[in-house]
């Protein structure tokens, strides 16, 4: 039997930022159903904010078992999170705190998805 790399201390630590990502998206997906403003937008942001957070929260386990397809979707979530953070700060200022670390989070995890170790886990073959 071949031998499996073991999984990278920068994936283990990627799944665990998805996970507190998808913490602070629920919490600022309730903020935003919860204080809307009688607003019908911060309504819609926020289920579809909690929607992505539960993905997030299932994407991870695939994260930590290697697969690639759960990166690239976990890629292409992130991305989408930190632009809809951006544009939710602007509509909701008062949840500017919850945004930004959602941005930051966001860009941590973006970054370490594609880093050489990562991408050697990612696409690893078993032999």
């Amino acid at each position: 039997m071949a031998q499996v790399s073991p999984r990278p201390k920068g994936v283990t630590a990627v799944v665990v930022l998805i996970i507190v990502t998808a913490v602070f998206e629920i919490v600022s997906a309730v903020l935003q159903i919860l204080v809307r403003d009688d607003t019908t937008i911060a309504l819609w942001s926020g289920a579809i904010t909690l929607v992505i957070a539960v993905v997030y929260l299932l994407l991870a386990k695939g994260i930590a078992d290697g697969r690639n397809v759960a990166r690239v979707i976990v890629a292409v979530a992130s991305s989408l999170m930190v632009v809809a953070a951006v544009w939710i700060t602007f509509t909701q200022p008062h949840l500017w705190l919850s945004l930004i670390v959602q941005v930051i989070l966001g860009m941590l995890v973006l970054g370490m998805l594609y880093t050489d170790r990562a991408t050697e886990f990612f696409t690893r073959k078993a032999e």
